[in-house]
């Protein structure tokens, strides 16, 4: 017994001295915390839109909207359903829901309220969200 128990030690260091270790124990990286994705002008390479992604550990879900035309921020709720492989989201609420000027308008949102979505979702690495074809990066908090 303790000759087999040396044996997978000797075994563990040499694929952990070679990096091989870490690959084969990695963790599922966790969705809590902020995403971040940059839409860029091809033509330009100017920054379109940017989207900002907090997932609480509570469930809650906070998705910020960055566009030439303002900021829009959705709040609601996810959970993670198929094992982890699928992102269930519903949008509750958002701001603004008019924009002022000489006169008010209501705002449009631009994500479902009230409507339960389902993405698919995985990772490229532990800072990087793949969420449906859309890539988030995770930022710092």
């Amino acid at each position: 017994m303790l000759r087999r128990l040396s044996l997978l030690a000797a075994i563990a260091t040499t694929l952990a001295c070679a990096g091989i270790a870490s690959v084969a124990w990695a963790q599922t990286p966790s969705i809590v915390g902020i995403w971040s994705e940059t839409t860029v002008n091809p033509q330009t390479g100017q920054p379109i839109t940017a989207v900002w992604d907090q997932y609480t550990a509570d469930g809650k879900l906070h998705i910020r909207f960055i566009t030439g035309a303002g900021t829009e921020d959705y709040y609601g709720v996810y959970t993670l359903v198929g094992g982890g492989a699928t992102l269930q989201a519903r949008i509750d609420s958002f701001a603004p829901t008019q924009i002022c000027t000489m006169i008010c308008s209501p705002v449009t949102p631009v994500m479902p309220i009230g409507q339960v979505m389902n993405s698919p979702i995985g990772f490229a690495g532990p800072n990087v969200l793949i969420v449906g074809t859309d890539h988030f990066n995770r930022q710092p908090g």
